[in-house]
Order: structure tokens, then sequence, then C-alpha cells
């Protein structure tokens, strides 16, 4: 078990014990999530790193997801990534 602390701007700080995931060994054949915030030229920044990276690792395919806008969570994506993805990497730009 491991404890995050997630620092809250409002002043209040929460933590909590969680299992983390397990390290894939491998990447050959996985499929990468992609989350963008919507930020200015972020989605270029991780258009590349997807050719970049389903090239060099060998992986099945990736997929990039959208938030609705920069201020919102990404709550209403978590299940879709969680199912449609092996690994995910989070993406800002600006």
């Amino acid at each position: 078990m491991e404890t995050i602390t997630v620092m809250d701007p409002t002043g209040q700080a929460s933590s909590r014990e969680f299992a983390t995931a397990s390290r894939l060994n491998d990447l050959s054949g996985r499929v990468l999530g992609i989350l963008w915030n919507g930020k200015p030229n972020g989605d270029i920044l991780l258009a590349r790193l997807q050719e970049t990276l389903v090239r060099r690792l060998g992986l099945a395919s990736a997929r990039l997801w959208q938030k609705p806008a920069v201020d919102t969570s990404a709550g209403a994506l978590i299940a879709d990534l969680a199912a449609n993805a092996d690994f995910i990497i989070n993406g800002v730009g600006d």
C-alpha cells in the first residue's frame, strides 16, 4: 500500500491508502491511452508522442481522449480510459 497526499489550494489536504497498479513488464502489443486537457498546442505534442511511442515500443495502438474543457474534471472519461487502454499518459500544453 502507498499513500498519496493531495494538496488542495483551499488549504485542506487529504490522504488515503490505496493499492497501486502493477507495472507492465512489456509494452509491446499494448494499447496506450492519452488524455489531453485541451490546452493550446497540447494536441500537437501528444500526436507526435503517440506516433513515436507506437513505432518505438511496438504498441498495438494509441488513442487520444480530450477533456470537454480545460477547467473541467476528466471524471466522465476515466471509465472509458480504463476500459480501453492498458496504460495512460496525461498531457497538457500551452
